[in-house]
């Protein structure tokens, strides 16, 4: 054990609580802020997204990574708002 620990440093408890708190703080950032799409990307991510929902694979852009835009579709399963579901998988 670290001389730090011992002596009042981080405890095994300060992260997963900061990143608690953060979460929480994004969470109401996000409710709290009118809905906007801030980036043309963002835009293209959502577009993307709508289009793996619906098994439209021909305006697949090869530009915009395939992840981010999946994640927002197995999220719009469960959201049906696609927007609200994007910005859930970027918290």
């Amino acid at each position: 054990m670290s001389s730090a620990y011992k002596q009042g440093g981080m405890g095994r408890m300060d992260v997963p609580g900061l990143m608690v708190l953060a979460l929480v703080v994004r969470l109401l950032f996000m409710v709290a802020m009118p809905r906007v799409v801030d980036t043309a990307d963002g835009i293209h991510y959502i577009e993307g997204a709508r289009h793996i929902l619906a098994w439209d694979w021909g305006v697949y852009n090869p530009k915009i990574p395939l992840g981010y835009p999946a994640l927002g579709a197995v999220a719009g399963l469960v959201i049906s708002d696609m927007e609200w579901a994007c910005r859930v998988v970027s918290l």
